[in-house]
């Protein structure tokens, strides 16, 4: 304990002063006698009132002093230490990931994170300011820098959890970003620990205090959906994954556009696994797999596919013979080939999209075209010949190079590559870009070398590369695989489109410009089926496409023992942790008490 106002304590100097002015009250009393015997009593009391006699024990007396020494104990307001997580400025990271949807805390993990937030809240001193950051794929700041509590209770009720995955590198650099210069800060990360790894290492100004939230990891999740539609045969393959240590029992139901097709049960030892192939109807275009009961966490317990529909892309592929490429193409069981040599070569109104490979027309057509190893060309941007070497991915996280491994693939010789600003390069060496794209419509692909003057044939990585490049180009191709929650999507209508909407699972509805556009992160959050309608040429065509819980991190939900921080440093706050409480009111009340206890013993003495 300490005191604000130590030298209060002189006032102690009234305690001998009440007791001195005990020993010299006199203490005469008067009394009618009836004889003179008894003078001798009061004699004995005149010679009591005789100052500095002996000090007889009083209760009175006792409850003065005591009443005395804590009205003096309260004039030095004594502080005691309290503990807190709460610093001048306290940061407060909230999870709002997938796996805070888990209830092994009742009603949830995030409903518990949220409740210790609001405790927060409700500690704040009138001088105390809060951050709240929601940390989630795109974690943000809900309330900046502010003393405001009901601003605070606000932003927190407006919270919810998403599907996605915590981004802690982010959410960490919002907090940095927050801290104030010569404040005291600390960071009170509330969490299950399981976040995205940090992708580089961070210096941060304040101490973090990590509080986690969860306490099982039992859990069952469905972590892949396959639908085969081969020839005589439709067929849809669900894994299902114990996440957990413990043995379980489960039934998978799947339905294919709303019916019941088949349900079978499934046992599985822990951290065990298991296929469940199921027969599906010719005429199904949608079909959904559940995991019956749910469990700790439901969004992963159904998962949704797309049975793809029959469709038949044109496409004509110009060359004077590259084998490679035709087989390439030929692969994609949607694409009917077209081969012809330069000197045949025509626009053809059939065509949804045109391969160039070592040609190029006078005039390109008003579609979806990929050009390979150019002439020299001003208006491509295309010159003399180089040598590349090793390839390499411009973006690493290109969706473009999905499963694409460059890591072994060189070029003998390309043409030296200039491009216009709408074309962005996708792979690259040291001699400047070799494959570019444009975004913009009619989608194009430039290829700067003969494949033939390279290894990429020989590499698993060409049929990948070409499938992408197809997908990309063709008109209303959406990515074959499915996404996770909050992925980006590109929807590119083609030519021609003049609506394009995209229906939610849950009915919403989003209008995107004729052109197409990429849904963000929160337009994606939710699991299910999502439609895409395009208006072209007074028809409407429709295609889908999926977002399912298949991430087998987000699945293993046992709580992780320490925050994952390799490699970031932390500077302690200048605030320890502790605050003073003020406890003179408490004293206070007590000398209130020893008062009360004193006017009862004057007037219950005789």
């Amino acid at each position: 304990m300490s005191f604000i106002a130590p030298l209060a304590a002189l006032f102690g100097l009234t305690l001998p002063v009440i007791v001195a002015l005990y020993l010299l009250r006199v203490r005469r009393q008067e009394l009618r006698v009836s004889s003179t015997l008894h003078w001798r009593r009061a004699v004995r009391d005149r010679q009591a009132s005789v100052p500095w006699q002996r000090l007889r024990p009083s209760w009175l007396l006792l409850l003065q002093l005591l009443a005395a020494a804590l009205l003096v104990l309260t004039l030095m307001r004594p502080t005691t230490a309290s503990s807190s997580t709460l610093g001048g400025h306290t940061i407060v990271v909230i999870d709002v990931s997938g796996s805070m949807q888990a209830t092994d805390v009742k009603p949830s993990r995030f409903e518990e994170a949220r409740s210790r937030a609001r405790s927060l809240i409700d500690r704040l001193g009138p001088d105390d300011r809060m951050t709240l950051i929601a940390m989630g794929p795109n974690p943000r700041v809900l309330a900046d820098v502010t003393g405001d509590s009901t601003r605070l209770r606000a932003a927190l009720d407006d919270l919810h959890p998403s599907n996605g995955d915590a981004d802690l590198q982010t959410a960490l650099a919002l907090g940095q970003a927050a801290a104030r210069s010569g404040q005291a800060t600390r960071l009170v990360l509330l969490s299950d620990g399981i976040t995205e790894p940090l992708r580089a290492p961070l210096t941060l100004p304040f101490d973090i205090t990590d509080e986690r939230i969860g306490i099982s990891g039992e859990n069952v999740a469905i972590t892949a959906l396959l639908v085969s539609t081969r020839p005589g045969q439709r067929q849809a393959t669900v894994h299902v994954q114990n996440m957990g240590r413990e043995s379980r029992h489960t039934s998978v139901e799947l339905r294919a556009d709303g019916r019941l097709i088949d349900a079978r049960p499934v046992d599985l030892e822990g951290g065990g696994g298991r296929d469940v192939a199921f027969a599906l109807p010719e005429a199904a275009q949608q079909v959904t797999a559940t995991l019956t009961p749910t469990d700790l966490l439901a969004v992963d317990d159904t998962a949704s596919a797309v049975v793809a529909t029959a469709h038949t892309f044109r496409v004509m592929l110009v060359t004077r013979g590259n084998l490679f490429l035709d087989r390439a193409l030929r692969l994609r069981r949607d694409i009917a080939l077209t081969t012809v040599d330069p000197a045949a070569y025509h626009v053809s109104a059939d065509s949804d999209m045109y391969v160039f490979d070592g040609f190029l027309p006078p005039t390109l057509p008003d579609r979806p075209v990929w050009i390979l190893d150019p002439p020299i060309d001003a208006g491509l941007g295309t010159g003399g010949a180089v040598a590349p070497g090793r390839l390499r991915a411009s973006n690493p996280d290109d969706p473009l190079l999905v499963d694409v491994d460059l890591g072994d693939v060189h070029v003998a010789r390309a043409r030296l590559t200039t491009p216009a600003p709408e074309w962005r390069p996708v792979i690259e060496a040291a001699t400047g870009p070799l494959l570019l794209v444009r975004d913009r419509e009619p989608r194009a692909v430039l290829t700067s070398f003969d494949i033939h003057q390279s290894d990429l044939p020989l590499r698993t990585a060409f049929p990948l590369l070409v499938d992408r490049l197809s997908g990309f180009l063709l008109p209303a191709s959406l990515p074959p695989r499915s996404h996770e929650p909050d992925d980006a999507v590109s929807v590119q209508p083609g030519a021609g489109a003049t609506g394009v909407r995209v229906i939610r699972p849950d009915g919403t509805s989003l209008t995107l410009a004729a052109r197409g556009a990429t849904l963000a992160g929160a337009d994606t959050d939710a699991t299910g089926v999502y439609t895409v309608e395009v208006d072209r040429g007074g028809r409407t065509e429709r295609s889908a496409f999926t977002v399912n819980a298949f991430d087998a991190t987000r699945s293993a939900i046992a709580p992780r023992p320490r925050l994952a921080l390799s490699g970031t440093s932390s500077a302690p706050a200048a605030d320890s942790g502790s605050r003073s409480l003020e406890v003179w009111p408490w004293v206070l009340a007590v000398v209130l008490l020893v008062l009360c206890g004193e006017w009862w013993v004057y007037h219950r003495a005789p």
